[in-house]
């Protein structure tokens, strides 16, 4: 039997944050696999953007609140060039 090491108990609150990092991450991933196809038009890229943010958004936690502020803070620099 090993020792249990206090420090790396993880709380209720750690593991419902790792829960919504987890969750969050999900929209990026199936994103990331779609803009991996070799025949990808600027359409497809483009819906898939917007899903993904849209999915994102649904989770309402910090973590994906942050990061489509930064999408849309991608598409702000995007457009601008």
């Amino acid at each position: 039997m090993t020792p249990t090491i206090k420090e790396l108990r993880l709380t209720d609150s750690d593991w419902t944050e790792i829960n919504n990092i987890i969750n969050a991450l999900k929209p990026a991933k199936v994103t990331t696999s779609i803009f991996q196809r070799e025949k990808l038009f600027v359409g497809d890229l483009y819906s898939s953007w917007l899903t993904c943010k849209i999915n994102t958004e649904k989770v309402e936690c910090r973590f994906s609140n942050n990061l489509v502020q930064f999408m849309n803070e991608l598409e702000k620099c995007i457009t601008a060039q």
